[in-house]
């Protein structure tokens, strides 16, 4: 009924109704009702083909868009994506983390996340002993807000967008690359950031996302897929669930965490 209102609206274009339909067909959200991965499997392996291939689809947010609301988040936006909120999120991710990459992943090893928000992951690595730790943020409020909350924090942070400072790092200059939700909203037009982090990683690769969900700023891939083609080798894997990792914030039920060897 929706659609039918929608398609009869006089100054609804045919190119708007066909995305309006195509945002039906490939949206989905993490988790199904009973929190388990939602897929609705041809249109999520397609759209992770799509994507992979750096098609910018009429029904996602154009890159700058993207990178704009990112810029521009504070502690008074309206949604969820506050820094003070990221700085208060529980540490049990962290703690699967630490015990996901190991023992390939040792405490002496220089780390870096993409998308680190106010630090608060690398915040509580350190608390685990990990004492080389730098990050990419894009939000200056997020960099202010970990001033605030972890002043006692000891990491590098570089203020920008991964498509300017990744390519500036000298090749193999970090032992491990990780990412956690922040792959899945690398626009599909930033596809060559991948390659990059593989030149940039001595040692590993890691990324805790979803590779289901999909919606306007949020671009579901296969992990496995794009970082074999670059020549790593997937070393292991596991889907998150409620059952298996009970203390983990459900924020992250449903992500696939894999850790991949840099060749």
């Amino acid at each position: 009924m929706k659609l039918l209102e929608y398609a009869s609206h006089p100054l609804i274009s045919l190119s708007k109704l066909v995305g309006y339909s195509c945002r039906k067909l490939f949206y989905q959200e993490r988790l199904d009702k009973n929190g388990n991965p939602f897929r609705k499997r041809f249109f999520c392996e397609l759209n992770q083909r799509l994507i992979e291939n750096g098609y910018s689809l009429p029904w996602i947010r154009a890159r700058e868009e993207c990178l704009t609301y990112w810029r521009s988040c504070t502690n008074e936006s309206v949604d969820g994506n506050k820094p003070s909120v990221y700085s208060h999120k529980p540490g049990g991710i962290v703690s699967f983390l630490s015990q996901f990459w190991s023992p390939e992943v040792g405490r002496d090893d220089i780390i870096m996340e993409l998308g680190c928000g106010p630090a608060t992951n690398l915040y509580f690595l350190s608390k685990l002993g990990y004492c080389h730790l730098t990050g990419i943020e894009i939000n200056t409020n997020s960099i202010n807000e970990m001033k605030k909350s972890f002043p006692e924090l000891r990491a590098n942070i570089h203020n920008g967008t991964i498509e300017d400072i990744l390519p500036k790092l000298n090749s193999d200059s970090i032992d491990v690359i990780y990412t956690m939700g922040f792959a899945a909203h690398i626009h599909p037009k930033s596809n060559i950031t991948f390659n990059e982090m593989a030149r940039v990683a001595k040692k590993y690769i890691c990324t805790l996302e979803s590779e289901s969900a999909n919606c306007s700023d949020t671009f579901t891939r296969n992990y496995r897929r794009i970082f074999s083609k670059l020549g790593c080798q997937q070393l292991k894997s596991v889907l998150i669930t409620k059952e298996a990792f009970p203390y983990v914030a459900g924020e992250y039920y449903g992500f696939t965490a894999r850790l991949f060897a840099v060749e």
